[in-house]
């Protein structure tokens, strides 16, 4: 593996410190100084720099903080195009550095480029990202899933989350996700919105959010959606994204940028196979369809972060357009989960509505026949709490409450490959491994 990018950074502190970050500063808003520089000012600068200095430099050589950083951290060319640098500024929109810590930035990405090239997408680049062309991003994510446990940030994953959690930086996390689609594809993969909630309220002895990150955080507003959407879809020699696919998308999606990324990859590739624009096809249904299935996973977990309360008021909107104004709908409204239309309500996202109405109404599974009593036990327990993981203790203790086998995690593993094949033969749902933590079970 190639040197870590971040102790590249790091190096150079000392030099930055011998000539100053207000110098150094100075220095980006006339663009004269080295990328390695200005990342390093970046890197240990940010905090100290006046705040009046800083937005001083940021205005007059915008490209200067965001731009240049992306190619050594991440080792691959940026394409300094308006689209991207319009897209980068939403990400510094919502950097405050009176509450972030450019080490939080910096981390994440040299978490992300460690990830590529432990899965051998070494020569995966930027643009392609930007474009989706042709990323297989639902195995991307799953990759980065099943591997999360097998390293750490560099500055330590409690660490970072610590200084998340004690800040409630909503802004940092903001960046992170908006900065490019490569790191909202890692940040979401790192933590599922559950285990977000869980470590922050074994830090801090209560939730970070009544909702956690995904509602809080990454919900954009319009006009940054829409943004976000041009820069990551792209309008360049790939595919030819109009107005009325990028109105159908954000219909669609909602301005969640990771449900935004996975119902793009689809637009995208019907566009560039079909050479058809997608708000004028009549295969619209078989899109939303397809984007639902891709989008399934995301979605359980997006759906167990909220309270029964809530959930019931999201099944009667998505049913009827109506529901008790109470407390749940009120903290629902406040994060823009419901949006009103007309004299009622909707869910922020078409794409949700739909699952709400197929998942979230009845989430009994399928009996499944020809189970021997192993599996059975096993099929039972994953299914009673399906679309949350299930972990090696509590799986090991419910299959075998007695004698268990001289290697449980083994004997567990072995159980869940039979299981896996028979659950895929009738079709009822989708057995998921989570490395180093257990199974979850996704019914259909």
């Amino acid at each position: 593996m190639t040197a870590n990018p971040f102790t590249r950074l790091q190096n150079q502190a000392d030099k930055v410190n011998l000539i100053g970050r207000e110098a150094i500063v100075e220095q980006i808003a006339q663009k004269t100084t080295s990328t390695l520089q200005a990342n390093s000012v970046l890197l240990y600068g940010l905090t100290g720099i006046g705040k009046s200095t800083l937005i001083r430099a940021i205005t007059q050589n915008p490209s200067a903080i965001f731009a240049p950083a992306c190619q050594p951290v991440l080792g691959i060319p940026f394409a300094d195009s308006p689209e991207n640098l319009r897209f980068l500024s939403i990400g510094f929109r919502h950097y405050n550095p009176h509450h972030t810590t450019p080490e939080m930035i910096f981390a994440a990405l040299a978490h992300g480029i460690e990830e590529l090239e432990r899965h051998q997408y070494q020569a995966l680049k930027l643009e392609k990202l930007n474009h989706l062309d042709p990323i297989d991003f639902q195995s991307l994510y799953k990759k980065a899933a099943q591997a999360r446990a097998d390293y750490r940030f560099v500055i330590g994953m409690d660490d970072f989350d610590r200084v998340l959690i004690e800040n409630s930086d909503i802004d940092a996390l903001n960046s992170l996700r908006a900065l490019s689609p490569l790191v909202a594809f890692i940040i979401t993969s790192t933590h599922s919105p559950r285990e977000w909630q869980e470590r922050s309220a074994a830090l801090t002895g209560s939730p970070w959010f009544n909702i956690s990150v995904p509602t809080e955080v990454s919900l954009f507003a319009p006009d940054e959606a829409a943004a976000f959407v041009r820069a990551a879809l792209g309008t360049g020699e790939t595919v030819s994204m109009q107005d009325a696919d990028v109105d159908w998308l954000l219909n669609f999606a909602g301005p969640h940028p990771h449900f935004i990324l996975l119902v793009g990859e689809q637009v995208h590739r019907y566009i560039k196979q079909t050479g058809r624009v997608l708000s004028a096809s009549n295969e619209v249904e078989l899109i939303a369809d397809r984007c639902l299935e891709v989008a399934w996973s995301a979605l359980v977990d997006f759906w167990h972060q909220f309270s029964d309360d809530q959930m019931n008021v999201m099944r009667q909107v998505a049913d009827t357009g109506s529901t008790i104004r109470d407390a749940a709908f009120v903290s629902l409204w406040r994060k823009g989960i419901l949006q009103a239309q007309g004299e009622g309500w909707r869910l922020f996202s078409n794409l949700f509505a739909e699952f709400v109405r197929q998942f979230g109404r009845d989430q009994t599974p399928r009996e499944l026949t020809g189970l021997t009593p192993l599996e059975q036990s096993f099929y039972r327990y994953l299914s009673s709490s399906a679309g949350k993981i299930c972990t090696y203790d509590e799986l090991i203790n419910s299959i075998w409450q007695r004698d268990k086998p001289q290697n449980p995690n083994e004997a567990l593993n072995s159980l869940a490959s039979r299981l896996r094949r028979k659950i895929d033969d009738a079709a009822i749902g989708e057995l998921q491994t989570f490395r180093g933590q257990g199974y979850r079970f996704v019914p259909k």
